[in-house]
């Protein structure tokens, strides 16, 4: 199944997943609701029960009238008691079921921002912390790199060993990825064969070590058929970074480092090409043109 179909089928599962989690929030809401009319009734039916009490109270009252009236009021107070802990179980209960409704819609939503083949964050998630990485940047001035990977020669190794060896491929190079970042970092399926690290805090040229460390990672493992203990070698992969400036928008960070992936393909795969590789070579062209 393409990523694309994936992206689809997680939409439309967590579209049925929510869809289900509402509706059983309603009935939780119409349970409560129903439970605090009922709670309102009893609450008015002892208030009344307090009223003729004391308005049978008075000067007068015959010792045999207080006693039947001490009577109905302990009665009617034990009562309204019982409903009261029967009220404070309900809301327990409900609690307690709104807690796991809660935690079903927290893993709807990271279903819902992971890609289902590899486990790492998916184009949508992507684009979101992309676009948080950005107005952060925007805000404070710190640095964000973007690195974007694609693992080389992916078709030729698909068609050549079939889709199930190609997603243990794909499987291989996202835990090299999460391997090799920390803390605020993310690692994300761009597409297809392509993967995508936001970087927070990192420069450009601090970005070239973990890309470059991601790149040894992936070339030294050796792709094995767990079932049959075929070996099918090894792959690669070539990755670009551009970092942000000011004024960027993630299209324009996209760009650039996608600009520096396909430098890193033309100039035989297997490599890391920055933005600063790029920059020395046309200042290196042009210093050249003036000295011709």
């Amino acid at each position: 199944m393409s990523q694309p179909e994936n992206d689809l089928q997680a939409a439309l599962l967590a579209g049925d997943h929510i869809h289900a989690i509402s509706e059983e929030l309603r009935n939780q809401l119409a349970k409560l609701t129903a439970v605090m009319g009922d709670v309102g009734d009893k609450t008015a039916h002892y208030g009344r029960a307090l009223s003729a009490a004391s308005g049978q109270l008075g000067v007068n009252t015959e010792p045999g009238q207080i006693k039947t009236l001490v009577e109905g009021l302990v009665a009617a107070t034990r009562l309204m008691e019982q409903h009261n802990r029967n009220l404070e179980q309900q809301l327990k209960q409900s609690n307690d079921e709104v807690g796991m409704l809660k935690a079903r819609v927290e893993m709807v939503r990271r279903e819902a921002m992971t890609d289902a083949l590899t486990g790492l964050s998916n184009r949508k998630a992507f684009d979101v912390t992309l676009m948080s990485s950005v107005i952060e940047a925007e805000r404070t001035g710190d640095p964000v790199t973007l690195l974007i990977g694609d693992v080389d020669h992916f078709k030729t190794f698909n068609d050549s060993y079939g889709h199930q060896v190609g997603d243990h491929v794909l499987r291989l190079v996202a835990k090299c990825l999460t391997d090799s970042i920390k803390g605020r970092d993310t690692a994300a399926r761009y597409g297809g064969e392509e993967f995508a690290v936001i970087l927070p805090g990192t420069s450009v040229a601090n970005a070239r070590i973990v890309a470059d460390q991601i790149r040894r990672i992936v070339a030294s493992k050796k792709i094995i058929k767990r079932s049959t203990n075929e070996s099918f070698g090894t792959v690669t992969i070539s990755i670009g970074a551009a970092a942000w400036r000011k004024g960027d928008n993630p299209n324009s960070l996209i760009e650039r480092a996608d600009a520096c992936l396909y430098a890193a393909k033309r100039s035989g795969r297997n490599r890391v090409v920055t933005e600063l590789d790029i920059d020395a070579t046309k200042g290196a062209d042009a210093e050249g043109r003036r000295s011709a």
